[in-house]
């Protein structure tokens, strides 16, 4: 802190740098061999990063083990982790000592979007509700039995490490992450763009933008969602934070960190009951192995990139061809969509008597401007009418000019009313007129938000069995009870499926029978088979026929056109290849940079040894 109390980043400014330094070119030269901005890219550079808690230490009685420190490591020292630590809790406000209790509300909260973000703050707010990494206070690791609880990791898109932290918190702190971005940044020249890919990006995106974090890097740092974890965020997060629907990712997944994670699984016996200096000595010796391997392949790395990029855009073509619809007119839907789907809650009145007190009195105020409207008609009627007498001519004329001005008073009063209603119940408006469908509809969206949880749930009890890094046998025991709780809830699941497909074929009765608003749009039916398979891109996800649509909107392409949903799917593979492309051959020109410098090296070493 300074004088005033002010928490100081222990980071300072960066040092001028013309080219990536020599630490970050060793760590991976098809990264940052030659590396130079490039104006007409999103992103010059893309890393990833992510914590993995089965690398702990057990705690020991006799302290540390003697210093040991590979010459090459990897790990940012662990006083610069407790400064930054300092300073990320010296910047937040501090928790809240007793929980506030909760009273009953009559309306909830107004959304909207935070400064700088295109998230609504309750899309937010349900990711960090889903994920365990977004809870500092969760416990993944006993500090009571574990003095080191894990490692966190930043890497590349060719799954070589560029910094490792010790992690020493029961859960995953932000400021692990925070502290691995800065480190990367003091290493890059001034003008390079960084996309970050991280499994809660939306939310240190927030916090970043909140709380001033990364402040002097931000305009060039891009933020995405690891695709592993993309399931687990809300179709409006993955629609500005998955890195295959935003522009500046190619096809890089974020998924190098796990990759890692397991190739050091082997160590997770040894290290857990090694010393502190022992540990990271060994894991810092294991990394530079296994980047000389790396080294050799990274050729082959580009080839086969290379060969899927050009399979993915044959098959995007392709695609687009058979939409038939014309790409100008997908990019349109496309904003169109992403506009739509991102849009804030809209408030709702808890209140059920003071609502429908209101919507009665809208109805009221509707049904006197009817009224007043049917006597301008009449005394107009009158006029219009050569059969008319000359005094009903006469009571017509006097009385016509204050008719239309009570029309008009009816009018504004009935518009004013449903204003005062906000954005919300004007549809209970609608509801009245269409109970039935309102009403299956509402149950519809019930039991969709509890199957998706489920699967939710589902996918990340299976994860525990997919990425099983040690395999001890009460580990496997547990495993196989993971395993049995998954068959036991199947059938649970199973019966959301039907109940909502009963329910979608209900609606989709009602509006065929017209006893549905005017344009309304029957959900789509959840096909039962491959339901665990189920892609991102699946329209499970994706609430089609269960929002709010006025009753004389036309009902957009992107929603209603299969043709153009599949036509902007393939427009994004298609825009993910065009910066995949350039990419790879970017990486391919900085591999013969730095080969070429290493060569000269070694030529010139070989002409001043001569003789010797």
């Amino acid at each position: 802190d300074d004088d005033d109390g002010t928490p100081v980043n222990p980071f300072g400014e960066p040092p001028p740098l013309k080219w990536p330094s020599k630490y970050l070119i060793r760590r991976c030269p098809a990264c940052f061999g030659g590396l130079e901005h490039d104006p007409s890219k999103e992103v010059d550079v893309q890393v990833c990063a992510d914590a993995c808690f089965t690398q702990k230490r057990r705690r020991t009685k006799g302290g540390r083990d003697p210093p040991r420190m590979h010459p090459r490591t990897l790990f940012v020292p662990e006083t610069t982790a407790d400064d930054m630590s300092a300073y990320v809790e010296g910047v937040r406000p501090p928790p809240k000592s007793k929980p506030v209790k909760k009273q009953a509300r009559t309306e909830e909260p107004q959304d909207g979007y935070d400064e700088g973000l295109k998230v609504p703050r309750s899309v937010l707010n349900d990711c960090e509700a889903s994920f365990k990494a977004a809870d500092e206070t969760r416990q993944k690791a006993s500090t009571q039995f574990f003095d080191d609880t894990g490692l966190m990791g930043l890497l590349c898109r060719h799954d070589r490490v560029l910094f490792l932290v010790n992690m020493t918190t029961p859960g995953e702190k932000q400021y692990y992450v925070l502290l691995l971005l800065e480190t990367l940044f003091q290493h890059l020249p001034a003008n390079i763009r960084v996309g970050a890919l991280y499994d809660i990006a939306c939310l240190l995106h927030r916090s970043c933008v909140k709380y001033r974090f990364l402040d002097r890097y931000l305009d060039r740092l891009r933020f995405a969602v690891s695709v592993f974890h993309a399931f687990g965020h809300r179709w409006a997060c993955q629609l500005i934070y998955h890195p295959l629907k935003c522009s500046g990712f190619g096809f890089t997944n974020g998924e190098g960190c796990e990759r890692f994670w397991h190739s050091i699984s082997k160590l997770i016996s040894y290290l857990r009951v090694c010393g502190y200096h022992r540990r990271l000595f060994t894991i810092d010796a294991q990394v530079e192995h296994a980047d000389k391997a790396s080294l050799g392949r990274l050729a082959a790395w580009l080839y086969r990139r290379t060969i899927h990029c050009e399979e993915k855009l044959r098959e995007a073509l392709a695609d687009l061809k058979e939409s038939e619809v014309a790409e100008p007119v997908l990019r349109e839907e496309w904003k169109k969509q992403v506009n739509a789907q991102t849009q804030p809650l809209q408030r709702r009145s808890y209140s059920k008597g003071r609502g429908m007190a209101a919507v009665n009195e809208v109805l009221q105020a509707r049904e006197h401007t009817e009224q007043a409207f049917a006597r301008v008609a009449s005394l107009e009627k009158v006029l219009a009418d050569s059969d008319s007498t000359a005094q009903e001519r006469l009571y017509a004329e006097i009385n016509l000019e204050q008719a239309r001005a009570a029309w008009t008073k009816a009018k504004e009063k009935a518009k004013r009313l449903e204003a005062q209603l906000g954005l919300t119940d004007p549809t209970a408006l609608r509801q009245l007129e269409h109970a039935s469908y309102y009403t299956k509809r509402a149950n519809a969206n019930l039991v969709k938000k509890s199957l998706l949880a489920k699967l939710r749930e589902r996918k990340f009890e299976n994860d525990l069995l997919e990425r099983s890094f040690r395999r001890t046998r009460s580990e496997n025991q547990r495993n196989e009870h993971v395993g049995q709780a998954i068959k036991r809830r199947e059938p649970n699941i199973g019966r959301l499926v039907k109940a909502y497909n009963k329910l979608c074929a209900e609606i989709s009765a009602l509006i065929r029978a017209k006893k549905a608003p005017r344009r309304a749009v029957a959900p789509s039916p959840i096909p039962e088979k491959g339901l665990y398979q189920l892609d991102v891109d699946d329209a499970i996800w994706q609430d089609v026929g269960l929002d709010d649509t006025g009753p004389g909107d036309s009902p957009p392409l992107w929603l209603t056109d299969e043709k153009v949903r599949s036509g902007i799917r393939a427009m994004l593979q298609k825009d993910r290849c065009e910066e995949e492309a350039p990419c790879l051959l970017r990486e391919r020109g900085h591999l013969q940079t730095w080969f070429a410098m290493e060569w000269n090296v070694v030529c010139d070493m070989i002409t001043k040894s001569e003789g010797v």
